[in-house]
């Protein structure tokens, strides 16, 4: 009976080899299609699932909203955090390591100087995140502080051929970290897979080396809950909850947090200052802070993607109900005579579906075939190493669970269809059979199918324009010819000279040194900005004190001019005004109160609740300023407002921020230059090690590039959206033309007639496409008004969009899209039929 069943499917597909080929093709490329967004959708949620232990490791997220400052969400912690966590979960958290991520640092090897990045981590980091060892002891290094582990390709960087293991290397001193030799105690190797420790340019754990992190060097940062400058992860015991921890989080705050009494006033520690665990599997597509979102996905573009993956393969399989429905007149005769010789209805049920599902196998085979070519340019432009692994069991149960569930979906109906012909009117001369509700239900599935594509054209062209408005949009400050270079190290005297020699370059138009550079944002010294008090000024429109919080970029007296940032009140610094450098006077000891003038921006003055940044001029703001180890008491003095401009992040609102004029603590060297850029940093590589030293090596980064790198992986997923969404229009034009052709055959007789009586060929294929014209026009009238409803929520979701009414001529481009789509189909297939002789189509049948 299977053999009598496969001989018949396989006679009845190549008896109908267009229409069989229309079907095998358009299930084919939806197959395709869907296995390709498959693997893009599980490469995207398949970070940090390799480690052990993945469900229990979680990270420490906080939000922080001290008075007069805005709700900051921060994802690093002070130092002191870990510690205070295991002492107040001891029966909830096995084992908890800190991430002080620490990106070109110099390190002198045999005397010669490098640029490397380290990760300073705790002891039992091994137990969150297992490193494949190359070489040596991972347990050696989370032993002795002087011992470091080196990834390897530092390892062949630093050391060529020779063995690494026992050699030395010297990291001088950085930041609040003594200078110190280590002795290399291990090579490693980060583990295959995705993770968000090895997702950002700025902090990544496969291409750092690993230190201890030692606190007993950081008498005063031990105990400060005012420095969030690392990351810290926790491993939670089996069956703990983390909802349970993280209800507890507000009394652990309140027992143990420090902070000052003049960021918190009266108030309760938790108040202010709110700690949670996040799934370390969750960070990537549901980033929590602005730094977060510099390298991560979207868990709303995931849920698109799988959606679009599901309609193509609707889509394909709608095809396949279309097309076998719509040829089921040319195998009444067959339905009848196995019916009159016995068979049963369960058993052509049973037959349909076989062919549906053979079908199906060979545009499986078809699709993996156009997936294996599509594959590499596909992986190339998403960024991603994607590849369907043969060798997994899991792969063949996925194509397996593909073939029944399209071939079950597209063949049911039919299937139905089919088996319930009548064998009386079946076999009557000359008659075929097809029931007024199978040509309904066909219109009702072309309509759905363009339905889907003229929705999912108009979304793709949204969302395509957002990511270009975003990209676009005005940053506040010009990005052209701009070079940044480092690293600089604070209250360093070769930063000056450097500066004065770079300026003296032909191509150079000027430098300014900052603390913050585009691309990679600050967050203030004390990892919540400068605490500070607003003195009434009536004139202002403040009549009582206030307190605010405003992040901190410390600049030089070039940073407006050199990125083109507008002082829209008041005035810039100038160096003929004394107070308007930020002096430090130590006394005994003691820091001594000082006075400065400090310019704030826009967003700023909106915090302040001023009527207009001509009204912050004047205005006195008093507290301690903070930054790194240093704090002292300071009255700064509103001299300037400055235009909002966007550091950080390109997809984020500017924040409250003053930049006061300190060049002492200045991380980085702006240049602005013109000409050849290439010819500008070699010019620049070339000063470098006579100013700085052979022991610091130069990292240059031009800040167009790093905005673009920002908007790389959005854009490259709006193009997708946009492939991916014409090609389900072009399966759904697939489909038409077996429709169209199907038609036509029936009407073949017709047509012959019209042309003897005169008509000509134009005025056939006129009458043909308004036929298949009006299911398209009313798929795209119920397409629009859902689709705009849909855009017009997702538009919201932006602080900065573009208008709405964009929707308007989106949509009808999507309907003369379909539309054209559509006659080219039709039209084309009509034409070829209509200009043979009548003399054929009058014979036909």
């Amino acid at each position: 009976m299977f053999k009598n069943y496969l001989v018949t499917a396989l006679n009845n597909l190549l008896k109908n080899r267009l229409y069989s080929m229309i079907n095998i093709v358009g299930l084919a490329v939806g197959l395709m299609a869907c296995i390709l967004i498959t693997l893009y959708v599980q490469d995207e949620l398949s970070y940090d699932e390799q480690w052990e232990k993945s469900g229990q490791i979680h990270r420490i997220i906080q939000e922080m909203e001290l008075p007069g400052s805005v709700l900051t969400r921060d994802g690093f912690t002070s130092l002191p955090v870990l510690s205070n966590l295991m002492n107040f979960f001891p029966s909830d958290i096995e084992a908890g390591t800190r991430l002080r991520f620490e990106p070109m640092v110099n390190v002198v090897v045999d005397g010669i100087g490098h640029t490397e990045q380290f990760v300073r981590v705790d002891r039992d980091f091994s137990k969150l995140f297992q490193l494949d060892v190359v070489s040596g002891s991972l347990e050696a290094t989370f032993t002795n502080v002087n011992s470091i582990a080196l990834n390897e390709e530092q390892a062949t960087r630093l050391f060529g051929d020779a063995d690494p293991i026992g050699q030395t290397i010297t990291i001088p001193s950085r930041y609040v970290f003594p200078a110190r030799d280590y002795i290399v105690t291990a090579v490693y190797r980060f583990p295959v897979g995705n993770s968000v420790l090895d997702n950002n340019t700025m902090f990544s754990l496969s291409s750092s080396g690993l230190v201890l992190l030692d606190d007993s060097n950081l008498p005063g940062l031990a105990n400060s809950w005012h420095n969030n400058s690392l990351q810290t992860y926790v491993l939670l015991r089996d069956g703990v909850d983390k909802d349970v921890i993280d209800s507890q989080l507000p009394d652990f705050v309140d027992t143990h947090a420090n902070l000052r009494e003049e960021a918190v006033g009266t108030g309760t520690p938790s108040d202010f200052i709110r700690f949670s665990l996040q799934p370390i599997t969750d960070l990537y597509l549901n980033p929590w802070s602005e730094l977060d979102r510099q390298n991560s996905g979207s868990s709303v573009t995931v849920l698109i993607f799988a959606v679009i993956a599901a309609l193509v393969l609707v889509i394909g399989c709608t095809n396949f109900i279309v097309l076998t429905t719509a040829k089921s007149t040319n195998r009444c005769k067959e339905v009848a005579m196995r019916k009159v010789m016995g068979a049963r209805r369960e058993a052509l049920v049973v037959q349909f579906l076989g062919e549906a599902v053979l079908i199906t196998v060979f545009a499986i085979l078809l699709g993996l075939v156009l997936l294996e070519l599509a594959l590499p340019v596909y992986s190339a432009f998403a960024g991603k190493e994607l590849a369907l692994n043969y060798g997994s069991p899991i792969t063949y149960l996925f194509l397996m669970g593909l073939v029944l569930i399209v071939g079950v979906i597209g063949g049911v109906y039919p299937a139905l269809v089919l088996s319930g012909y009548s064998p009386a009117k079946s076999l009557q001369a000359g008659r075929g059979q097809a029931a007024g509700g199978s040509v309904n239900a066909r219109n009702l599935l072309v309509i759905f199918q363009f339905s889907v594509s003229v929705a999912l054209l108009v979304a793709t062209a949204l969302v395509f324009l957002q990511t270009q408005f975003a990209s676009t949009a005005n940053l506040g400050f010009r990005q052209d010819n701009l070079l940044v270079v480092g690293p600089i190290l604070p209250a360093a005297s070769p930063n000056e000279v450097l500066q004065q020699e770079i300026n003296q370059l032909g191509n150079v138009v000027s430098s300014s040194l900052s603390y913050s550079r585009p691309g990679q944002g600050f967050t203030g010294g004390d990892g919540i900005g400068q605490s500070l008090t607003v003195l009434p000024r009536p004139e202002s429109g403040i009549d009582t004190s206030l307190s605010v919080s405003l992040r901190t970029n410390p600049v030089d007296t070039n940073f407006f001019d050199i990125y083109d940032i507008p002082i829209i009140a008041g005035r810039n610094y100038d160096e003929g005004f004394l107070n308007d450098r930020i002096a430090r006077n130590n006394t005994n000891g003691e820091q001594q109160t000082t006075q400065a003038n400090v310019i704030i921006n826009e967003a700023a003055v909106r915090h302040l609740g001023l009527a207009s940044p001509q009204n912050a001029i004047g205005l006195v703001l008093q507290g301690n300023y903070s930054f790194s180890r240093s704090r002292m008491p300071i009255i700064f003095t509103v001299v300037g407002v400055a235009a909002d401009s966007l550091f950080l992040n390109v997809r984020t609102e500017s924040l409250p921020e003053m930049y006061p004029l300190d060049p002492l603590l200045v991380t980085g060297l702006t240049v602005r230059f013109e000409g050849d850029p290439q010819q500008v940093l070699s010019s620049i590589a070339a000063i470098w090690p006579t100013v700085m030293g052979s022991g610091v090596v130069l990292n240059a980064e031009f800040v167009d590039q790093l905005i673009t790198i920002q908007m790389a992986d959005v854009q490259v997923q709006s193009i997708m959206l946009a492939g991916f969404s014409l090609l389900t229009l072009v399966i759904s034009c697939l489909g038409l033309l077996g429709m169209s052709t199907f038609i036509i055959d029936r009407r073949t007789r017709e047509i012959g007639l019209r042309k003897v009586m005169g008509a000509k060929i134009k005025d056939i294929v006129r009458l043909l496409v308004w036929q298949f014209s009006k299911p398209v026009l009313l798929a795209n009238l119920i397409a629009w008004p859902f689709i705009v409803w849909v855009m017009m929520r997702w538009l919201e979701t932006f602080s900065n969009h573009i208008d709405s009414l964009w929707l308007l001529p989106l949509c009808l481009a999507a309907g003369v899209i379909s539309l054209l789509f559509m006659w080219i189909t039709v039209a084309g297939n009509t034409t070829l039929i209509a200009r043979r002789s009548p003399i054929h189509a009058l014979r036909y049948e």
